[in-house]
């Protein structure tokens, strides 16, 4: 799920059988509930075949790109209804994408560990980072990306490929769970937008790190699996969900403020960190 950067639309993708599609994205109309499209809007003419893994609006709204696991990304030109563009070039099933700033680059990280760089205006690989990262956002002045791999936070220079600084994570996490892509769905959700706040999740509760000072406490959210996490554009609020379909909305600058408890199952803020969608069956 993604939220445009102006606000105005919301895109989810369904991975299950309805209205006799699957692998297809919905838009809506953020202030009014509106559905806006479906994509591919061509009945039986589908474009990905395996699950929508990552989905995300260039900052002008004017596209969208979506990752699945048939080791696709398709661009997609929102509001003309030509088909899209497919990137090809990934070799694994891809877990998680973004835009640089600018929209000129997409960035996609896949299941072997691969982070390549495509330009906009082309259809081919562009660009490869060497090691085995999951990219999670790019800084807004598009010079760093941060990005995740076993163990290990990483700020990398895009330019250079060379990584400027990391902080080893917790080994603790359990290792079936941490091979699952369960928390790739959005991987830029782990980190504000600003890079200032990093979130890890160990087991029972949640690793708060400060970018800045690498420093880090710990936030106690109970023994239930973690399905999500979602920290918030500004970094003071953090929103996780269980696998019991609940969502926990907490104040990072104070952990003595009770959580409030949402019943969905997924969620995403708005760029401006003012709104935030939540998601259920």
């Amino acid at each position: 799920m993604d939220f445009s950067r102006d606000g105005r639309s919301i895109v989810a993708a369904r991975n299950t059988l309805r209205s006799g599609s699957i692998f297809v994205l919905e838009l809506w109309d953020a202030a009014t509930g509106e559905h806006l499209e479906t994509l591919p809007n061509r009945d039986h003419t589908p474009e990905h075949s395996g699950t929508i893994s990552s989905i995300a609006f260039n900052p002008q709204a004017q596209l969208l790109v979506s990752a699945s696991w048939d080791h696709s990304i398709r661009l997609w030109e929102l509001g003309n209804g030509n088909s899209p563009q497919a990137l090809y070039g990934n070799r694994s099933e891809v877990w998680a994408l973004t835009f640089s700033p600018d929209g000129r680059t997409i960035i996609s990280g896949a299941k072997d560990g691969s982070v390549r760089l495509w330009p906009t205006n082309h259809v081919s690989n562009d660009k490869y980072i060497a090691g085995e990262w999951s990219p999670l956002r790019v800084s807004s002045g598009g010079r760093i990306l941060a990005a995740l791999r076993e163990n290990t936070f990483g700020l990398l220079n895009l330019r250079t490929g060379d990584l400027e600084d990391e902080i080893p994570l917790s080994k603790a996490q359990e290792p079936e769970r941490a091979s699952r892509p369960v928390h790739f769905a959005g991987l830029g959700s782990l980190v504000s937008s600003d890079l200032g706040v990093f979130v890890e999740p160990i087991p029972g509760a949640v690793r708060i790190w400060n970018l800045r000072t690498k420093e880090s406490r710990d936030l106690k959210t109970g023994e239930m699996p973690l399905r999500s996490l979602n920290v918030s554009p500004d970094g003071l609020s953090l929103v996780s969900s269980t696998e019991r379909g609940t969502l926990a909305w907490w104040n990072l600058t104070d952990s003595s403020i009770a959580p409030v408890s949402i019943a969905a199952e997924r969620s995403f803020f708005s760029g401006n960190g003012e709104v935030l969608v939540a998601l259920s069956e």
